[in-house]
């Protein structure tokens, strides 16, 4: 349970640093999704819905054809924000359910 809190809490950090790096490059945002979706399932397990929820998430920012760069920016730094907050809440279940079992 710990290993799996300091892996999100990582992720968390790493998401926490693009966001304050911007623009966030595309590669960047790749690969930290592809490392929240390994730690995910290292954690949860290969069928969990914990993996698609978070990985899948998208922001609260509309989303349209022809966006302008500066709308897409945005649009990325709120989908990596809101997987940020959903992570956080794992983070939360997870010490939760170690106190329970401590």
């Amino acid at each position: 349970m710990e290993s799996g809190i300091e892996l999100l809490l990582r992720q968390i950090e790493a998401a926490k640093q693009l966001l304050t790096n911007r623009p966030i490059q595309s590669k960047d945002h790749a690969a930290w999704s592809d490392q929240t979706k390994a730690s995910l399932i290292r954690i949860y397990g290969e069928g969990s819905p914990n993996i698609d929820t978070i990985v899948e998430a998208s922001g609260t920012t509309p989303v349209w054809l022809f966006m302008p760069d500066d709308v897409a920016q945005q649009y990325v730094a709120s989908c990596l924000e809101n997987k940020l907050q959903m992570l956080e809440g794992c983070v939360v279940a997870l010490r939760r359910k170690a106190k329970r079992i401590a």
